[in-house]
């Protein structure tokens, strides 16, 4: 691109494509799709519950149960 691109039409839009091959002057025309997904939204790391367990039998062993982190 020669400069920034800006897009028209929010969340997606078709560009019409040139592309030259500069080995050989071939010239190719597509269509490119263009689609737009928001950013997620992602908690903060305060708002996410710490999951912690103490190995009392000390055989470096614990099983976490994270369905509580989901959906964070």
């Amino acid at each position: 691109l020669e400069s920034p691109y800006t897009n028209e039409s929010p969340f997606n839009q078709t560009l019409f494509v040139r592309a030259t091959d500069v080995n050989n002057g071939c010239v190719s025309f597509t269509e490119l799709e263009l689609e737009i997904d928001l950013l997620p939204v992602i908690a903060a790391p305060e708002a996410i519950p710490a999951i912690e367990l103490c190995d009392d039998d000390q055989n470096n062993v614990e099983t976490f149960d994270i369905n509580s982190q989901i959906p964070i």
